[in-house]
């Protein structure tokens, strides 16, 4: 009875053959019971068949030398192998097929579609599925329509004009609108008024006086010699010191002023000790949030990283609104944050404090658009800053003249804002940035039609030797300066003037270590390689976890110092 319930068969094959083990093969398979036919029962052979069928799959499988004996990473390198592990929580529950379709066919499907995460099920039957699972919300059923053209503008003469025209606008609203609620962001924002007037305010704010700036521009500075000098370590040569300069100060730097002196965030010294957040905590939130508005994130992993940036985008903005109720509550304005500002760089500032209560307006916007605001000056004015620092000195390492230059400059040298001009159009952070047209018009060659997305690629277009000659020679006396192109993010955050200032001031504090130079090869190495793909990104970088990313984690720097303060903690 264990081969055929069906008692008429049972007894009938009995009759025949008197005994199962003289079942002939052929008759026993075609009448042996098949599994109940049930919702993701799959096929439904019977029981032997069923065996066969998994034990020749298995045997393929452990047959399979690339599964098996070559399945390192040392064939298939580390992000290879740590890209080819299943995730059982990601989109698809881990599917492997969703992940090839969305890399091999990109913009043909988005993000979340249930054509690219389960392409052998239909949408309606995998609706059914999902919805006895909880999570048919994260899932587009729509049929996926023809791939949207994204336009190339390459040439300086069409990337300036589309970078100052009124006809186009950042094309990063309805990305932020997915994960920040209300208005204030200024960033990311549909309301183009509104996100343009807040804007203006803070800048106005930042950059009221050439004092405040400066005193800005010698925060950085102050802040950059004080990490270096805590972060170094001595080995064999005490005459020589090494520091980690991206993992333990660059990255930091814009972080310590905007997380605390701008958002009112206290950052912890360790994970058990008071605070928001450890540093590279917050670090990581804001690259997050940051890749997702911003970067050509990797489609396959779009999901999760949306699913994260939501969790960090309500964690800081508790955080923030916090700060602000505890002096005032009720409704600020932007205003009130232009005031926040100015208190910070006053005698009587409180640290890790937003103390904004003399400073509302009664037409003042909600509390919500204030703590957007703020939020949207954490993310525009840190990472990216930082990213950019980096590249700077990584340029600047492998040039010694300029180096034995910065070394003997002042604060108030005007050549050092050349350099960093200078640095950002030879290796900038990112290629370039995106635009909508919101009109149907002609730019160059370009033909757009209403709503078409523009990549702008500032990188090329910097090269232009008719605008720079010589693209890859340092001139510092280019004039005019406005020449020169930026993006969105952190000269949005605080302008061009006063971010070439803080960069500046980072880039001299750097190189006034005497004979400061790269650490012992790979580690004095940006570890990095150029993305063929015309997007947002020109490098990728190794991460902790093996994993491409658009972030540097590590560059050792090696420096001299005289024996006797090697074992101190002086530069």
């Amino acid at each position: 009875m264990k081969w055929n319930s069906n008692a008429e068969i049972a007894e009938a094959a009995e009759r025949l053959y008197g005994h199962i083990n003289n079942l002939e093969l052929y008759v026993g398979l075609q009448a042996e019971e098949t599994k109940r036919l049930v919702e993701g029962a799959g096929l439904c052979p019977g029981y032997t068949i069923s065996r066969a069928i998994l034990s020749d799959a298995m045997a393929l499988t452990r047959g399979d030398r690339y599964f098996t004996a070559d399945y390192t990473p040392y064939n298939l390198t580390a992000w290879g192998f740590a890209d080819s592990q299943r995730d059982a929580h990601a989109p698809g529950h881990g599917s492997i097929l969703g992940r090839l379709i969305l890399r091999a066919l990109p913009e043909e499907f988005t993000d979340n579609s249930t054509y690219a995460w389960f392409p052998l099920q239909t949408p309606k039957s995998m609706k059914v599925f999902l919805d006895n699972l909880g999570t048919t919300d994260q899932y587009s059923f729509n049929r996926p329509a023809d791939a949207p053209v994204t336009a190339v503008a390459r040439h300086y003469n069409d990337v300036r004009q589309i970078l100052g025209s009124a006809q186009f606008r950042p094309s990063y609203g309805d990305k932020a609108a997915r994960v920040i609620s209300g208005e204030g962001f200024f960033l990311a924002s549909n309301n183009d008024t509104q996100s343009q007037r807040d804007q203006r305010e803070v800048l106005r704010v930042l950059q009221a006086s050439p004092d405040q700036t400066e005193k800005i521009a010698q925060y950085f500075y102050e802040r950059t010699r004080k990490l270096i000098v805590s972060k170094s370590y001595t080995l064999a040569d005490k005459g020589v010191k090494y520091v980690d300069i991206v993992s333990e100060v660059l990255r930091y730097v814009p972080l310590y002023w905007t997380a605390t002196e701008l958002a009112g965030l206290t950052l912890k010294v360790d994970k058990h000790s008071p605070g928001d957040y450890t540093e590279s905590e917050l670090y990581d939130m804001i690259t997050d949030i940051y890749s997702f508005l911003f970067l050509d994130a990797d489609p396959s992993k779009a999901m999760k990283l949306e699913a994260r940036v939501k969790d960090h985008i309500k964690d800081l903005q508790r955080h923030i609104k916090a700060n602000i109720l505890e002096d005032v509550g009720g409704r600020l304005s932007i205003a009130g944050l232009v005031g926040t500002i100015q208190s910070l760089f006053s005698a009587k500032a409180k640290k890790h404090k937003l103390s904004i209560a003399e400073n509302l307006f009664a037409n003042g916007g909600s509390i919500e658009q204030t703590t957007n605001n703020v939020l949207s000056l954490l993310v525009g004015a840190s990472v990216e800053l930082s990213q950019s620092i980096i590249n700077v000195v990584n340029y600047y390492l492998d040039k010694d003249h300029v180096v034995n230059q910065l070394r003997a400059s002042d604060a108030k040298n005007p050549a050092l804002e050349g350099y960093i001009y200078e640095a950002m159009r030879i290796d900038p952070p990112f290629r370039g940035v995106y635009r909508e047209s919101l009109i149907d018009q002609t730019v160059g060659s370009l033909t757009l039609s209403k709503g078409q997305r523009v990549f702008v690629d500032l990188a090329n277009a910097s090269q232009d030797p008719h605008v720079f000659p010589d693209p890859t020679v340092v001139n510092v006396n280019r004039e005019p300066r406005d020449r020169y192109l930026t993006g969105d993010g952190v000269t949005r955050s605080l302008g061009v003037e006063l971010t070439t200032k803080i960069m500046s001031q980072v880039l001299r504090a750097v190189f006034e270590f005497d004979h400061i130079r790269r650490g012992p090869h790979p580690s004095g190495c940006l570890k990095r390689y150029k993305v063929a793909e015309e997007n947002t990104l020109r490098y990728e970088y190794l991460g902790t976890d093996h994993l491409p990313t658009a972030w540097p984690n590590t560059l050792v720097l090696q420096y001299n110092v005289p024996v006797a303060q090697a074992s101190g903690n002086s530069a």
